[in-house]
Parts: C-alpha cells; sequence; structure tokens
C-alpha cells in the first residue's frame, strides 16, 4: 500500500519503511550505503 501525500514527493511510504518513489530502495538501504561509505555515484544508481 502506497501513500502519497503530493505529486512531487520523492519519498513514499510502503509496507516496507520510507522508501523512494517509484523504486524498491528504502531509506535504510540508503543510510546503509553512506555508512558504508559508498560514493554518492554508486549509491545513485
Amino acid at each position: 500500500m502506497k501513500i502519497r501525500y503530493g505529486d512531487n514527493n520523492s519519498v513514499v511510504r510502503n509496507s516496507w519503511g520510507l522508501a523512494v518513489s517509484g523504486t524498491r530502495i528504502t531509506l535504510y538501504d540508503i543510510m546503509d550505503y553512506l555508512e558504508a561509505g559508498w560514493p554518492s555515484r554508486l549509491s545513485r544508481n
């Protein structure tokens, strides 16, 4: 279930938690990438 609060949101709440809109990437994934020291060019893809 996706709850959208506006058409221009880039973060949505779904059954996994908060995720990047249109993807299965959660904010927890992004935080893990940052903590592991991934450069931004790798974490964007």
